[in-house]
């Protein structure tokens, strides 16, 4: 059985399509820890901006713990 030209490029495009995808979150993976590392930055530089204290400080060491089990992660493979 035979197939149309047309059958056989709108394979081929739709394959090319789904390469596409694949390529783009393969690519967006890898840049994952260092968009959420970023993220972790800018609330730290957000917190900046609320008064010293009980609620500032357990903030801040949270995500500072959080930075440092990343990078020990991300240096240990």
């Amino acid at each position: 059985m035979s197939k149309s030209d047309k059958y056989r490029k709108g394979r081929i495009d739709a394959l090319n399509w789904v390469n596409d995808i694949i390529y783009y979150f393969i690519q967006k993976e890898k840049h994952f820890m260092i968009e959420f590392i970023q993220h972790i930055y800018d609330q730290k530089d957000i917190i900046t901006n609320i008064k010293d204290g009980d609620y500032k400080d357990p903030i801040y060491d949270q995500l500072h713990e959080i930075e440092v089990m990343i990078h020990d992660r991300t240096t240990n493979r």
